[in-house]
């Protein structure tokens, strides 16, 4: 995925992916609804991927592989369509 974006100058973080769940939930109960998450088959991979924070409101940093820090910003065109 990420060569193929590279090539096509795409963040695949705007394409579609079907089969996902983001959950927002309240500070104190993320780790229960993660376990309640990763109990459900289909979930056993199911991950904290992020936290609110009021640092930086309406904003979504992201930490990247080499730990530096990136905003997603919002898709600037429609999503491409899915190819079967």
């Amino acid at each position: 995925v990420e060569t193929v974006c590279d090539i096509a100058g795409v963040d695949p973080l705007h394409l579609a992916c079907e089969g996902r769940v983001v959950a927002v939930v309240a500070g104190d109960q993320w780790r229960r609804a993660l376990e309640c998450w990763q109990r459900h088959g289909q979930g056993r991979d199911a991950a904290c991927v992020g936290r609110l924070a009021s640092r930086r409101p309406g904003q979504v940093v992201l930490t990247t592989a080499f730990g530096g820090q990136r905003l997603l910003t919002r898709p600037s065109a429609d999503q491409l369509p899915r190819i079967c």
